[in-house]
């Protein structure tokens, strides 16, 4: 039985990291990967079940993300006031994550809508396959390929746009 869920799912991790690391950072990306493991290994006699581990683990990932997304902002407005600035060891990954190239291209990915987002980060950020990608938003492949076209079109306009207004 560990040999199997090993087998299915640990080639998963790098991929769910990347993808929760690129919406809640890399710090958090990494936990959330651990968590979706878990969750999985606790789920793991239902797994024969599952059309899609991939799309299965990425929207468990999505919306593990999301769960802390909503809990850092709830947090945040209570320390409000409170003098906390102690500032914790930044290793280089998360230091490129506050540099301001990291910081404009995900302003621009913030503006493209939800789905054709979500699309690209798995797809680029991710690297999940189109079927992975259906999976995971409820749709087909073709309308994920559709989807990740689009958004690389929007956000190449975008660039053009913020790239030429300088």
């Amino acid at each position: 039985m560990l040999d199997d869920f090993v087998s299915r799912l640990l080639p998963l991790r790098d991929r769910l990291r990347r993808y929760a690391s690129s919406i809640v950072g890399s710090a958090e990306g990494e936990d959330v990967a651990q968590q979706v493991l878990v969750r999985l290994w606790e789920r793991r006699e239902d797994l024969d079940e599952v059309q899609s581990l991939p799309a299965l683990s990425l929207a468990m990932a999505r919306n593990a993300c999301i769960d802390r997304l909503r809990r850092t902002r709830t947090a945040k407005r209570a320390l409000v006031g409170d003098d906390l600035r102690e500032e914790p060891r930044v290793d280089p990954e998360e230091a490129f994550e506050r540099s301001d190239a990291y910081r404009r291209v995900l302003a621009l990915l913030g503006r493209l809508p939800a789905g054709q987002r979500q699309a690209l980060v798995m797809r680029d950020l991710a690297e999940c396959s189109y079927a992975e990608i259906a999976g995971a938003l409820g749709s087909t492949p073709m309308n994920a390929r559709m989807r990740v076209c689009r958004a690389r079109q929007a956000l190449r306009k975008l660039y053009e746009e913020t790239h030429h207004a300088r």
